[in-house]
């Protein structure tokens, strides 16, 4: 069954969840391995590989941004 709310979690459950999807994607972006955040989180594994592919995807974007920045630049 799936919940409208977040899954049962509060909004102080949900603000603190997303913190640490926001501190395994700076360990993702640093290099290290989803079990190894997974452990270091205290989070199960399978959540840490389902958040390692927005992580990259991110971090790609990211770059992207970085690089059509520098070429703005480059031809004002």
């Amino acid at each position: 069954m799936r919940y409208a709310d977040g899954g049962g979690l509060t909004a102080a459950g949900r603000a603190k969840r997303e913190a640490v999807r926001f501190e395994a994607a700076e360990m993702f972006e640093l290099g290290v391995r989803p079990p190894v955040a997974a452990r270091r989180l205290r989070v199960s594994r399978k959540s840490a590989y389902a958040w390692h592919p927005a992580a990259q995807l991110q971090l790609e974007v990211t770059h992207m941004e970085l690089e059509v920045i520098k070429l703005v630049e480059k031809y004002r």
